[in-house]
């Protein structure tokens, strides 16, 4: 559990950084797999609109990214969102559902670009989409068992 100072949060000693600034500039695999997966359903609903679509949303996670940025200067450590609710309200329970809501939103979009995946891989091999899937997440799985670091390169060479 991180220590909180009125100044920032401590993390736990323990952990070691695995991953160097260029895997985490280049690391992709949310914002790659997203695009490769839902810029055909934006382009269905957008039509000729896509490119002011994609200019807009931009547009507006520009104050996301920019308070981000902000907010990691002052509280650098991992679950970002809790940290910066419990430093703001020092409310235990406002921080574990923030976090909780994070992991919700982690699981939810881990899942569109799975099955987003497991549309492009049935393309090319004739499987049931959901044996895919199971595939998927059973492969992805075992790669993230085995470090995050190897996670993340696998990552990038597949984006």
């Amino acid at each position: 559990m991180e220590a909180v100072t009125q100044d920032h949060i401590v993390p736990p000693a323990g952990l070691r950084r695995r991953l160097g600034l260029p895997l985490l500039v280049l690391t992709g695999v949310t914002v790659g797999a997203g695009i490769y997966v839902l810029i055909g359903a934006v382009a269905g609903h957008a039509g000729m609109y896509s490119s002011w679509a994609f200019a807009l949303a931009a547009a507006i996670m520009a104050f996301t990214a920019a308070s981000y940025a902000e907010l990691a200067t002052h509280y650098p450590v991992s679950a970002g969102e809790a940290a910066y609710v419990r430093a703001a309200f020092n409310s235990r329970f406002l921080s574990r559902a923030v976090g909780s809501l994070r992991l919700a939103i982690g699981i939810i979009s881990a899942a569109a670009v799975t099955l987003g995946g497991a549309g492009y891989i049935s393309q090319l091999i004739a499987l049931p989409a959901p044996l895919i899937v199971v595939a998927i997440v059973a492969a992805s799985g075992m790669v993230a068992a085995w470090g995050i670091l190897k996670s993340v390169a696998l990552a990038e060479l597949l984006t």
